[in-house]
């Protein structure tokens, strides 16, 4: 017992180290982005894999979503959406009661003039809501709103006031809708140049399909599993598979 309470103590105050070092290095404008190609599957992936796990822990229902979006493979400082994401997502689970529904949905919306990809990604709850009051200092560093069910939560107040810095140093823009008793929905627009290659936007290769369909192919595999999906991949070509 005072093992998990030194791990839990610990836990929180480097989230409050991290948060205060963020909040220093945005307003000394010493934050730099860090570009390189990267690919949103990835990033949907970590994200799914932690907030799952926090909205198990608090008997919380979450569902993602990307069905819209066609390209994955884009130039971006992918740990910095992801921090986003997961500060926003974060929120909705540590405030939306036991038995309420959180949502992460990604979203394509077209290109830009300047070539870039447009992407919508929303976190919607059905938690305890935002003040109208309170809902134009969302953003603002060391703010929380005054509320009893609020004041037990544990944090440190900046989450969300280094995601609106980050997501503007990104060029993009963060916005807040809520009512009381009903929920929350937060939006993050962003634009992100597409990288190259990108295999999901790739015209089929049908030359290579003319090719090869109806060869004959002798796969010599010792594992089964890799059998199985090298036959998958093979017979998708048109070939006949003999292992």
């Amino acid at each position: 017992d005072a093992l998990d309470k030194i791990g839990f103590s610990s836990h929180f105050l480097i989230s409050l180290i991290n948060d205060i070092i963020d909040i220093s290095k945005i307003e000394s404008g010493k934050m730099q982005l860090s570009l390189a190609a990267c690919d949103l599957r990835d990033i949907f992936r970590r994200i799914e894999d932690i907030t799952a796990l926090q909205a198990k822990n608090k008997s919380i229902t979450i569902t993602y979503s990307h069905d819209t979006v066609h390209h994955y493979k884009v130039m971006a400082d992918d740990l910095r959406i992801e921090q986003v994401l997961i500060n926003i997502t974060g929120n909705a689970i540590k405030y939306t009661p036991e038995g309420k529904s959180v949502e992460l949905i990604a979203e394509e919306l077209g290109a830009t003039e300047d070539k870039k990809i447009k992407y919508r990604f929303i976190v919607r709850d059905t938690g305890i809501g935002i003040s109208k009051e309170y809902l134009p200092h969302i953003f603002e560093s060391f703010t929380r709103e005054e509320k009893t069910t609020v004041n037990r939560v544990q944090g440190t107040d900046l989450g969300l006031a280094i995601t609106a810095r980050v997501v503007e140093m990104m060029g993009g823009v963060i916005s807040v809708k809520s009512k009381p008793g009903e929920g929350s929905e937060f939006t993050v627009e962003l634009a992100l140049e597409p990288s190259e290659p990108d295999d999901d936007t790739a015209e089929p290769d049908e030359m290579l399909q003319s090719v090869l369909n109806g060869k004959r192919v002798l796969l010599v595999e010792d594992n089964a599993i890799n059998a199985e999906i090298s036959t998958i991949i093979l017979e998708q070509y048109g070939i006949v598979v003999e292992i």
